[in-house]
C-alpha cells in the first residue's frame, strides 16, 4: 500500500505553533479530509523529542477522545503526522465567537475531555501537561478530541518527590485553616 501522504493535496492553514504548523489537506482518491501537522526541519533535539512523544502517545491510542493519527512520515528532515480533521477546530476559537456557550454544551465537551483524560491517565499511565482550549478540538457531530500530547509524560517520572513534597505542603497548609 502506498503513503496516504503523497495521496494529499494541502489546502489551507489551520494553525502554527512555535516549532509546527497545522494544514488541511485532502485525500486526492476518497475527498476525505486531514490534518496534517508538520514540525521544521530545523527544529532542536527538545522540539523533536516532543514531536516524537507525541507520535508515541498517538499511535497506541484506543480512545474516541483522542486525536486519531493515520499515519507518521519522514521526509527530508520533517517529521508529518497525518491526524484526524476536527471540523469545528478548537474550543478556544468557539469560545472567541460573540454567541456564548451554552452551559450543556460546556457541559458535554467538559465530560468527554475528561473521558479523553481519564484513558490517558488510567490506560496509558500518561499525563496530558499541555491541556487549553486550543488542545481540545470538536467537530460538527459534537465529537471532542484531546490533541497535542507532544509534552505528555509518564505519570511516575512527572510526579518527581519534591513536586509530591511540594503538593502535600500546599494541601496541608489549605486543610490546616
Amino acid at each position: 500500500a502506498g503513503s496516504l501522504f503523497h495521496e494529499l493535496l494541502p489546502l489551507c492553514h489551520l494553525g502554527s505553533g512555535s516549532s509546527s504548523m497545522v494544514r488541511l489537506s485532502q485525500h486526492t482518491v476518497t475527498a476525505k479530509f486531514y490534518a496534517v501537522k508538520t514540525t521544521a526541519s530545523f527544529v532542536g533535539s527538545a522540539t523533536r523529542a516532543q514531536v516524537l512523544r507525541e507520535l508515541q502517545v498517538l499511535r497506541g491510542s484506543e480512545s474516541r477522545h483522542i486525536t486519531q493519527l493515520y499515519e507518521a512520515h519522514f521526509d527530508e528532515g520533517q517529521i508529518h503526522l497525518i491526524l484526524e480533521w476536527m471540523s469545528v477546530g478548537s474550543l478556544n476559537t468557539v469560545l472567541q465567537q460573540d454567541a456564548p456557550v451554552p452551559p450543556y454544551a460546556l457541559g458535554g465537551i467538559f465530560c468527554q475531555a475528561l473521558r479523553g483524560l481519564t484513558y490517558l491517565h488510567t490506560v496509558r499511565q500518561v499525563m496530558h501537561r499541555d491541556l487549553k482550549p486550543a488542545n481540545i478540538l470538536l467537530n460538527v457531530f459534537g465529537d471532542v478530541r484531546l490533541a497535542d500530547l507532544g509534552l505528555a509524560t509518564d505519570h511516575l517520572s512527572s510526579t518527581s518527590t519534591s513536586s509530591r513534597a511540594a503538593c502535600t505542603r500546599r494541601v496541608g497548609e489549605h486543610s490546616s485553616r
